[in-house]
């Protein structure tokens, strides 16, 4: 294993090694085009990222080889400012597929329980483990077509360090419990006055800035702003997903206002208006009994359709009762503004949301995205990037077949027993380690061949030859 990256000789004892290296030459003059070189440094991460379950850049350095734990952390402070700013593997990626998909909306919740010092870091509700923990949480925007799922932007989401925690509410005494029940309600009344006059008087609220200077935004600012991004770089998509978080009203009309459709999870006391009557979404589904609901085989429930007026807007709603699908809850409300789709199609378009929660699965569970242990922003960002440019990665790697939601787990356990042993006839061949030790020999160009399938203009070199 020698130290000079710069030659033809580079020697590591992974095939995943050469075949991230080879990829990477070929996509970077499509997709980075100049504005960042390729170095060992970055592959090695990539590499160490797949192959490692430690992640962290001693582990990875003295696993992978090649180069050092200090160019690995060179590059984690260097990288975040250029890659942080564009789409991970860039919008070209999409663009040179020629394929067709949607974006979805979401956030993830990245713990960090032992952590003190770590940028980014505050306490937030873990809906998992249904308590708060202490970590970051990102908001992703992803594109998707059913077997390939992109991650194109995130934002790093800050609480509102001038919002002050609520305080726990007292429980209501009855009036006559206390004797002083018209004093009590008078004085209800006289605060009630005061608030809606101080509420008169107060100016526009200010900016407020986080502490590191940057504007606060909410997690739907993030999202609207991240959606407005994309548009302005050209993907061209037809349908925006999410689920009821992000269904605000900014939300809708930003999405309007760039004709993309929406489909969406409401919540069982959304109001709508329907046959001239304000109610609530579950009270339009009381309205037809369960019995006269259809059963639809392809989605294993019961749904049906009813048109409904939000802010001006008709709007379709579908109400799911028993649900058996992989998102919980029995009784779905759903909500869309296409109103070309029927009913069984509006319940499979928001189906489609579902990637992106494997996506954040296998994130965390195979590529580290929770084990990075440096402190300073730019170190989290360039480890969040790379994270999501090894997905990627694994992503083209995966063959064509017909089952659309094939996990990257596969590939990863083929990637990882794959070595690179040194032959005096033909040099170096990948060979397969078996669980009792013995040694096959691998094309490695069987895992390149989805990729020129995919990608038939890009040119994978022969050799790993870095510049």
């Amino acid at each position: 294993m020698t130290r000079h990256p710069n030659t033809a000789s580079v020697r590591s004892r992974y095939a995943a090694f050469y075949l991230i290296g080879r990829v990477l030459m070929g996509l970077w003059p499509v997709v980075v085009r100049g504005s960042l070189p390729l170095t060992p440094a970055l592959v090695v991460y990539l590499t160490g990222l797949i192959t490692q379950d430690n992640v962290t850049a001693t582990a990875i350095a003295a696993q992978v080889g090649v180069v050092a734990h200090d160019d690995l952390t060179r590059l984690l402070r260097n990288l975040g400012c250029n890659l942080s700013v564009g789409a991970c593997l860039s919008v070209r990626l999409i663009e040179a597929l020629g394929l067709e998909g949607w974006l979805i909306i979401d956030d993830v919740l990245i713990p960090k329980v032992f952590a003190k010092a770590i940028a980014f870091c505050s306490w937030d509700h873990d809906h998992s483990q249904h308590r708060h923990v202490f970590g970051m949480r990102l908001v992703f925007v992803v594109w998707s077509n059913d077997w390939l799922v992109i991650p194109l932007l995130f934002a790093i989401w800050q609480k509102d360090p001038t919002k002050k925690p609520k305080k726990k509410r007292r429980k209501k005494t009855k009036r006559g419990a206390t004797g002083k029940g018209k004093s009590a309600a008078g004085k209800q009344t006289k605060v009630a006055r005061k608030r809606q006059r101080r509420r008169k008087r107060t100016p526009r609220p200010k900016v407020v800035r986080l502490p590191n200077g940057v504007r606060f935004r909410t997690k739907n600012e993030l999202a609207r702003a991240m959606v407005w991004k994309l548009r302005r770089r050209g993907v061209q998509t037809d349908y925006v997903l999410f689920d009821n978080w992000y269904a605000s009203d900014d939300n809708l009309k930003l999405f309007e206002r760039l004709k993309l459709h929406w489909v969406t999870r409401s919540k069982h006391n959304l109001k709508v208006e329907y046959e001239g009557n304000l109610m609530t979404v579950s009270q339009v589904a009381a309205t037809v009994q369960k019995p006269c609901y259809h059963y639809y085989k392809a989605l294993r429930a019961r749904a049906r359709s009813f048109r409904v007026k939000r802010d001006g807007r008709i709007l379709l709603l579908v109400v799911i009762k028993d649900d058996r699908s992989q998102e919980g809850g029995r009784i779905k409300y759903l909500l869309t503004d296409d109103l070309s789709l029927t009913t069984c199609e509006v319940v499979k378009w928001y189906r489609k949301r579902w990637p992106i929660e494997v996506f954040f699965r296998d994130c965390k569970q195979l590529l580290g995205l929770c084990d990075c242990e440096a402190r300073s922003a730019e170190a989290i960002v360039s480890h969040i990037v790379l994270v999501c440019v090894a997905y990627t990665l694994l992503q083209l790697f995966k063959p064509a077949s017909k089952q659309p939601r094939l996990s990257v787990c596969v590939i990863k356990h083929e990637l990882t027993p794959l070595l690179m042993l040194f032959d005096k006839r033909s040099g170096l061949v990948a060979h397969r380690q078996a669980s009792d030790g013995q040694l096959s020999k691998v094309d490695l160009e069987h895992f390149l061949n989805p990729v020129r399938t995919r990608l038939p203009q890009l040119i994978i070199p022969k050799l790993l030859v870095f510049s």
